[in-house]
């Protein structure tokens, strides 16, 4: 990444700072406990935020309640790759 992309990058997550907490608060509200990892509503929240924002969404579900996400924005090259669990360990643990 250059000196100007990341500092475009800072600029925008700086202006943006409010929807992004916002969307956090609300990504952690939604019930993802491992056990037993149901990722479902999880997931389709992800999904439809990210659909609404002109991102493609690939879904796939291989077991029943473990639902995974690929998403695919933008073209060309360099590629970036984001790469995380949709599950949780409970908040009481």
């Amino acid at each position: 990444m250059s000196t100007s992309q990341k500092a475009r990058l800072l600029d925008t997550l700086s202006r943006r700072r409010s929807e992004l907490v916002e969307l956090c608060s609300n990504l952690v509200k939604i019930p993802s406990d491992n056990p037993p990892g149901d990722t479902t509503q999880l997931a389709t929240f992800i999904a439809e935020y990210l659909s609404e924002r002109g991102v493609d969404v690939d879904t796939y579900e291989p077991h029943s309640g473990i639902v995974n996400l690929v998403a695919h924005a933008g073209e060309g090259s360099p590629h970036l790759i984001l790469n995380g669990h949709l599950d949780q360990f409970p908040g009481d643990v």
